[in-house]
């Protein structure tokens, strides 16, 4: 079974910054911000990707690459922002459709 505990904590440990997808539009001084931010993502996601690897919680076939982007991709800030902030998604309700999306996305 998917490790909910990790999951929920590399959400969380996105939250600080919402909109944060839009400021390199805004100004293009923050581009080195947000490109070792964006590094910094992509490795949390490798670490976490290999640990549910290495750990066999994954589906058989599955490689480290496409476990890092499908984390890299839900675990974003953007779908927080759609549902829970714009839509008003209670938080339970979003920690439960975050849940079973990674859950099918990855597991067997």
């Amino acid at each position: 079974m998917l490790a909910v505990g990790k999951v929920r904590g590399a959400w969380r440990a996105a939250l600080p910054a919402p909109s944060s997808s839009a400021t390199p539009a805004l100004d293009d001084s923050l581009a080195p911000v947000w490109a070792k931010l964006t590094g910094e993502g992509l490795a949390g996601m490798t670490m976490l990707g290999r640990h549910l690897l290495d750990t066999g919680q994954l589906r058989d076939g599955i490689g480290l690459g496409e476990v890092r982007d499908v984390l890299w991709n839900y675990l974003a800030i953007d779908h927080y922002e759609r549902l829970v902030l714009t839509q008003g998604w209670p938080l339970e309700r979003y920690s439960r459709w975050l849940t079973h999306a990674i859950t099918r996305a990855l597991c067997p």
